[in-house]
């Protein structure tokens, strides 16, 4: 996103947090992809995936803000601005539906197979497409650049997937020790940390540091789980 703060305390922070996530989110699908190639279990196949998205995102989010803060490329490449707004908006949205879809495979593929194999993937791209032409339409049209479509959208979609695991598997009543589960739940956390940011910044723009620092925490958390999982 474009700020008017830039200066070399922002871009400071944005590497340093960039690098933190980026390297935790790179471990994460390395590490599971390992577990997926030992055991085939589809479900982290898909949270594989999550974080090989996720990995692009926040790898095309620093190079976004680095040109933006070095050339504002907004003005000297606005339709290369853009792209890069599309592949942050298109990897975010398709990763946090492979993150919610890694929970709940179980209840749609037991008895649909085939049929779903056959659609998920299609069904995946285009509603990320969509999320990421309406994020970009709301800047373009209106001025909104603020990504609230996309971070609701991201928000109803973990939260309904805890919600549903939950009901299958009754953890309500019991602690819940699957890695996978709290990571669900930490990216709803990560997603409801920058809406709330998004709403704080005009009013108080230092809550940028102070929101992307619980980010980067929630992601350094989601590692060490799925790490000392895997042990």
């Amino acid at each position: 996103m474009a700020y008017d703060f830039f200066n070399e305390t922002f871009i400071v922070f944005e590497t340093i947090i960039s690098l933190v996530i980026v390297v935790s989110c790179l471990l994460v699908y390395l590490r599971t992809r390992e577990l997926f190639s030992l055991s085939l279990q589809k479900g982290i196949k898909y949270f594989s995936n999550a974080y090989l998205l996720f990995t692009i995102c926040f790898t095309v989010r620093y190079v976004l803000n680095a040109f933006t803060f070095f050339s504002n490329i907004f003005e000297t490449l606005p339709s290369f601005a853009l792209f890069l707004r599309f592949i942050i908006y298109f990897t975010a949205s398709l990763g946090g539906f492979y993150l919610a879809y890694s929970i709940m495979w179980r209840k749609f593929e037991s008895d649909f197979s085939k049929r779903i194999n056959l659609f998920r993937n299609l069904f995946f791209i285009i509603a990320a497409i969509l999320i990421s032409l309406i994020e970009l339409y709301l800047l373009l049209a209106h001025g909104i650049d603020e990504p609230f479509v996309f971070l609701i959208t991201m928000m109803v979609l973990l939260l309904s997937a805890i919600l549903v695991n939950c009901k299958q598997f009754h953890c309500y009543t019991k602690k819940v020790t699957n890695p996978f589960v709290s990571t669900v739940g930490l990216g709803f956390g990560i997603f409801f940390a920058i809406f709330l940011g998004t709403l704080l910044f005009p009013i108080i723009p230092t809550a940028h540091f102070y929101i992307w620092g619980i980010v980067t925490i929630f992601f350094v958390t989601a590692t060490n789980n799925v790490l000392k999982y895997s042990k």
